[in-house]
């Protein structure tokens, strides 16, 4: 009776354990998730951004992840995984019975869960659909997940899918992820040894991989290769080799294939601005407008000028120190017969600022040491730079930045930051710097907008702007000191004439200037209300200004500057982009033009720009030998900042030099910003023919006297928009028309 008792009490308990055990059973297969986003598959994939010849300059994201097809993996690869984590892989279905039998015998006789049951279509589940919490619950829906999958794809997608989720350590993903990351390699490149590394590495790929613990990682590599050598993967010979080869893995990063920081840093803002934290995971490749050989260039061409200028800085400046000039350094304290220091180094005073010095060492070298450091030092002083001190002298340098624009798109062709191509802080979209003669051209475009000519009179002479107090008397005067009278403006342009330009803004008003100067993008906020605007003392970023100038060589119309040009998901389908998303005044995809100028006063300019560099402030760039090229020079009080703004059709590129505390760079514009404008555009516009904006119908050659004081001198010949016919010479005879003429002087 007790008996009878106790085996129906564990057959109640049996049955209720089936019951449950097929209700949670039934639960499970109805609650799995669908496997049908494994058909068309996306991976955790980080963001990479291109240049326009598919050059990587960025990537972007935690998880490095590249996934490949399988027929893109190598054989001996994928049978070194299933040598080693599920050799009856091509036999079972998803589960391994004889690897689970194992497993519960185990379980049954040490009571601890065996890890060696799961097969790699389980870890397909798991990754893909599961936690990592090792629970029979899980391990249940493991499974059922396993059939699920087995039933619904072949064996080849399931590897794929494998092989490209594993984690590999070092935040690799996927095994050309991890090939990349471990060796610097595709993976048809890889060795047997380094096959065998790969493979090993789903064990415990946090602690037992090459770069963290080689010792332990070779131990595990060589039981792969054991193992790939009883599945008959590889023969005695390869194996024996293969045992032998030392380890040459380390951590080797994704490796860029061009340098541009600060462009990869944009695109990175905008797309993140776009579509939020997406971008670090859904695998968007990202192909801007850089040119990746011209970037090159201009990284390579603005650095060796800084060198030069650093290396040769101070040999220009009137300082009282006779024979330096003539001697390096080191021969010069040998002439003046002072011994050299135990300790430390010699150097002289070159240049003494506000809160610095620059002094040339006995070693020829160049450092800028702060004045609490020295003791009120005068140019030509001689100190001994103490150790503590030479040990944190660092050496001048100006910073730059520089942008090429195409006029008629606004694609950004090259953007340096900094001349320190690492720094975060990006100089040609973040820099607001005074601009100074180069703001000339936006202001001859506003005049002639009003009604002026570039035959327009104005008169080069003192100017005097009165404040109501004697003290703050405005007293302006040109580069030289000099004085010319009446000229024209094409004359006035191409001379750079201050005084004309303050004439120009007195008449036109700032208010009307600076309404219009808001057209041609610069943020009126950085422009004072007064007179001196005409000179420059405005501010604006270097892509600012090469913003404005594609004006003049695309009919009037302003480009805004974007960086992209198509963005592709994971599996390489183009993402369709309509986007108003800009970041520093860099859009996301291409904008649709803002018109500024008429484009018969576009041209007048083109061709007065031209004139500049023909017998002008910009004639070094007649060095290029090209009709097509104009520009302005831009040099502000204090030689503080230097520009230069140039132009082709197509192209607007500016340069901008200077130092971040605003110190003197002690030359001009055309001395130092020009000749690196030159050699970066000489490369650049090697191969492309010569190309003039079309002449307007309206746009008109008329004879005027060469002579502005002068009726009857000689007469050359001026460009006239017919359509301004108040301003048009006597087209009876040719002549200027005398009263039109004296009525623009003022």
């Amino acid at each position: 009776m007790q008996i009878s008792r106790i085996f129906s009490a564990l057959l109640t308990a049996l049955s209720s354990s089936l019951i449950v055990t097929i209700a949670a059973v039934y639960y499970s297969i109805n609650t799995l998730p669908s496997i049908d986003e494994l058909v068309d598959m996306d991976y955790q994939v980080p963001l990479k951004v291109y240049t326009s010849d598919h050059k990587l300059i960025g990537v972007f994201g935690e998880k490095f992840r590249q996934p490949v097809y399988l027929n893109k993996i190598p054989k001996l690869l994928q049978n070194a995984y299933i040598a080693v984590e599920d050799q009856r892989f091509y036999d079972h279905f998803g589960v391994d019975p004889v690897g689970l039998t194992r497993a519960i015998v185990n379980f049954v006789l040490t009571g601890k869960k065996s890890q060696g049951a799961s097969t790699i279509t389980m870890q397909v589940a798991r990754n893909f659909f599961l936690s990592k919490e090792k629970t029979w619950v899980r391990k249940i829906n493991e499974i059922l997940l396993a059939l699920k999958i087995e039933y619904n794809l072949p064996k080849s997608k399931i590897l794929e899918l494998y092989l490209n989720k594993i984690y590999l350590g070092n935040r690799s993903y996927g095994v050309a992820a991890a090939s990349e990351i471990y060796y610097a390699k595709d993976l048809d490149e890889l060795t047997i040894a380094e096959i065998a590394m790969l493979a090993g590495l789903p064990k415990a790929p946090s602690s037992i991989n090459p770069v963290k613990n080689p010792k332990r990682a070779m131990e595990r590599r060589n039981f792969v290769l054991k193992r790939m050598y009883d599945e008959g993967f590889i023969n005695l010979f390869q194996y024996s080799y293969a045992v032998s080869e030392p380890i040459r893995a380390k951590y080797h990063g994704i490796e860029l294939e061009a340098d541009a920081p600060h462009v990869s840093n944009l695109v990175h803002q905008l797309l993140r601005k776009q579509y939020g934290d997406d971008i670090y995971t859904k695998g968007f490749s990202v192909i801007t407008t850089i040119d990746s050989e011209i970037q090159e260039t201009v990284k390579s061409v603005i650095s060796d000028h800084i060198k030069d200028y650093v290396q040769n800085k101070g040999l220009d400046v009137d300082v009282n120190i006779g024979d330096m000039r003539r001697y390096s350094a080191d021969r010069w304290f040998e002439k003046m017969k002072l011994p050299k220091p135990k300790l430390g180094k010699l150097a002289v005073v070159m240049m003494v600022y506000s809160n610095h010095a620059v002094l040339k060492t006995d070693s020829d070298n160049w450092v800028t040491v702060d004045l609490n450091d020295i003791n009120s030092p005068n140019i030509g002083d001689i100190f001994t730079l103490e150790q503590s001190i030479w040990e944190h002298i660092k050496y001048p340098h100006p910073e730059a930045a520089f942008t090429l624009v195409e006029s008629k798109t606004g694609g950004i062709i090259a953007l340096l930051g900094s001349n320190d191509n690492n720094q975060f802080f990006n100089r040609a979209t973040q820099a607001t710097r005074q601009v100074g003669s180069t703001f000339k051209s936006l202001l001859y475009a506003i005049a002639l907008t009003n009604g002026m000519t570039l035959a327009s009179v104005v008169n080069d002479s003192p100017f005097v702007a009165y404040g109501g107090d004697t003290e703050l008397l405005w007293r302006p005067s040109n580069h030289d000191s000099s004085y010319t009278g009446p000229m024209r403006l094409r004359d006035a342009m191409i001379r750079s004439r201050n005084l004309v330009s303050i004439r120009l803004m007195d008449m036109l008003g700032v208010k009307e200037v600076t309404g219009m100067i808001d057209k041609f993008g610069l943020n009126t906020q950085n422009m004072p209300q007064n007179l001196s605007l005409a000179l420059g003392s405005g501010t604006a970023t270097p892509l600012e200004m090469a913003s404005a100038y594609t004006v003049f060589g695309n009919e009037g119309n302003r480009s805004k500057p974007f960086i992209v040009k198509q963005i592709f998901d994971q599996k390489g389908s183009e993402i369709s982009i309509d986007s108003l998303l800009q970041s520093d005044g860099v859009y996301l995809t291409q904008q649709p033009s803002v018109p500024v100028l008429s484009k018969e006063t576009a041209y007048l300019m083109f061709d007065l720009l031209g004139d500049v560099v023909k017998r002008g402030t910009g004639r070094k760039a007649k060095k290029l030998n090209r009709i097509d090229v104009g520009g302005k020079t831009g040099t502000t009080n204090g030689l503080r900042d230097i520009w230069f703004c140039g132009i082709t059709k197509d192209y607007s590129a500016t340069i901008w030099l200077g130092f971040d505390d605003y110190s003197s760079l002690g030359v001009y514009a055309s001395q130092f910003a020009l000749p690196i404008w030159i050699d970066i555009m000489s490369h650049w516009l090697a191969d492309k023919p010569e190309s003039l904006p079309d002449k307007p119908n309206d746009i008109v050659s008329l004879k005027i006297p060469k002579d502005v004081q002068n009726q009857n001198s000689k007469y050359i010949f001026e460009l006239f928009d017919q359509k301004n016919e108040e301003a048009l010479p006597n087209n009876q005879n040719r002549k200027s028309n005398t009263d039109a003429q004296r009525s623009n002087i003022f």
